[in-house]
């Protein structure tokens, strides 16, 4: 307030509306002593109902002139006193107020995002980059398990995590980037959890491949990661066509990668050398589309588990000895 600037005494630096360093806002310098002189140059929007003051409101101008008044007040003010306090010999300067203006509107934009309390402590928790990165990728996961790609938005991705819609587009450029970093990191983890399996072993050579990672699949599809796999789904089905590559890409890759497993199990003795592993491979994901569907859809029902165990061991007689 105007009223708040105190008068400054004979030969102190006094910054105005008219210092350039201050984007033409106006500004004041408060002092403590010759040696301990302190500025006061904190400055942020105040907020309404209709414009709350969260960042994802602000213009370029907003962060312009926070910037000129809480980085270029401190430089500028440190440049204005440097002379006396090197003519005492010694002394400090303390900036009391830049901080200020940015607390007060965090405090603002916490009430805005209307975070529950035990949301509000994950925000504030301190995560690496990868680590909220992946935060954001899971949420992502039951956002689009629960809806689809096109209706899962960034502000609904935003408070799955628990964070301002704003950290978004700090760690991705778009919402498909989000997502296609979604199903990027859902391909990786579930291969991983397939390569895990013992029978990759040299120990466990005794066994089928194939046989063992499906009845790892049929495990998988009735927890709770039945979720990735309806993100896996969708993904072909989804409107933007970036996403739909990235599923078909998804698909490919489990295809290949149960073909180069048929070919093992045959140097293992199992599967048949009378037959073409990547057809087979295709019979494989075409069964393994259909049953993921019914797991999605909470309908395993319709088939049933014993009916999915005879059709595996109908699989088997056919390909394998």
């Amino acid at each position: 307030a105007p009223g708040d600037i105190p008068s400054v005494p004979p030969g102190w630096p006094r910054f105005t509306s008219s210092s350039p360093s201050f984007a033409g806002k106006p500004a004041n310098v408060r002092y403590g002593t010759q040696k301990s002189p302190w500025l006061k140059t904190g400055a942020g929007p105040s907020g309404s109902a209709r414009r709350p003051c969260v960042s994802i409101y602000w213009k370029y101008e907003d962060f312009e002139w926070i910037f000129g008044i809480h980085f270029w007040g401190g430089v500028y003010g440190a440049k204005a006193f440097l002379p006396y306090l090197g003519r005492a010999g010694e002394g400090r300067l303390a900036n009391i107020a830049s901080i200020e203006g940015f607390t007060q509107c965090l405090s603002q934009e916490l009430k805005a995002s209307a975070l529950k309390p035990q949301e509000k402590r994950l925000a504030d928790k301190r995560m690496t980059r990868d680590e909220r990165r992946q935060t954001l990728i899971d949420a992502t996961i039951d956002v689009v398990a629960r809806l689809n790609y096109d209706q899962a938005t960034t502000a609904l991705i935003a408070k799955a995590a628990g964070v301002n819609e704003a950290l978004i587009y700090h760690h991705f450029s778009s919402k498909t980037e989000l997502q296609l970093a979604t199903l990027d990191y859902l391909l990786g983890y579930r291969l991983q959890i397939y390569r895990d399996n013992p029978v990759f072993q040299p120990d466990q050579s005794h066994k089928s491949i194939i046989r063992e990672l499906t009845a790892q699949y049929l495990q998988r599809i009735q927890s709770p990661e039945v979720n990735m796999f309806a993100c896996i789904l969708k993904a072909m089905f989804a409107i933007d066509p970036k996403i739909r590559e990235k599923g078909l890409e998804c698909c490919m890759a489990f295809h290949e990668f149960n073909k180069a497993n048929l070919e093992k199990d045959r140097a293992r003795g199992f599967f048949n050398k009378r037959f073409d592993p990547d057809v087979v491979s295709w019979e494989m994901l075409g069964k393994i589309m259909v049953i993921s569907t019914l797991a999605v859809n909470n309908r395993l029902d319709l088939f049933g588990p014993e009916n999915i165990k005879k059709s595996t061991k109908y699989f088997e007689r056919n390909y394998f000895s």
